[in-house]
């Protein structure tokens, strides 16, 4: 997937490229527990659609919970739905930075190989 340590630099294009497809499955996996969110909204706390999606957007950018849950089915949804949510977050934010990450290994690796040589 990525450039082995005794290969040169990945190209700029392959680069860019990497970032996207990386960016995407990140962003994919954020929209994947968006809609765990909404679904459990709608049919555990019996928001309406446009409210379901509101309060799991809110909580998957961390910014918290908009509606009161009452009941105790609902509010363990929301307590694991959170939970849940932080981690995602952390998933998502390292799966979009792995591409530059390498990058930068793999060009400090191809520094200090270029100093030995000397």
């Amino acid at each position: 997937m990525f450039e082995q340590k005794t290969q040169p630099l990945a190209s700029p294009a392959v680069f860019r490229a990497r970032l996207l497809r990386f960016f995407l499955a990140a962003f994919a996996m954020t929209a994947l527990w968006l809609v765990v969110g909404v679904t459990g909204y709608r049919f555990i706390a019996g928001l309406e659609w446009l409210d379901a999606f509101y309060n799991s957007a809110m909580i998957v950018s961390a910014m918290g919970p908009v509606f009161e849950m009452h009941t105790p089915a609902q509010k363990i949804f929301e307590a694991l739905y959170a939970l849940f949510s932080g981690l995602i977050f952390t998933f998502a934010v390292g799966i979009a930075f792995v591409p530059i990450i390498h990058r930068l290994f793999h060009l400090f690796h191809l520094e200090n190989a270029a100093e030995e040589n000397l």
